[in-house]
């Protein structure tokens, strides 16, 4: 995703769906490994203060074998207007992370962008 997500202050909708790939840009197949949960977090992309905005937020996978997942924003999520980066982490049953975007690419964060009410 070379795009910001955009989402407007306040609002739930749309949700955030990406596809994850692997390091060659194969989407990641979830019926090959054992995992236990996938989790979002997002932050402000410049600023003093870069602590999560969320923190562990839980995705769902839409598509196992095509790599989606969704996260459903929470109440409080886009309450502040600005830039912001995310990643997403697969974490295993046995308690190892695997981390998204992972390609090597300039920017390493999916950016959204939360557009001020009027």
């Amino acid at each position: 995703m070379r795009f910001p997500f955009r989402i407007t202050q306040g609002d739930r909708l749309p949700d955030l769906v990406l596809t994850l790939k692997n390091g060659l840009g194969a989407p990641i197949d979830f019926t090959q490994f054992a995992y236990s949960r996938v989790e979002f977090m997002m932050r402000p992309q410049t600023g003093a203060d870069r602590r999560p905005v969320i923190n562990a937020g839980v995705m769902d996978v839409l598509d196992a074998v095509g790599g989606r997942v969704r996260y459903q924003w929470a109440e409080a999520s886009t309450d502040t207007p600005g830039n912001f980066v995310g990643l997403v982490t697969i974490i295993m049953q046995d308690g190892r992370r695997w981390t998204f975007p992972n390609r090597d690419e300039v920017d390493p964060f999916i950016p959204i962008l939360i557009l001020p009410k009027l």
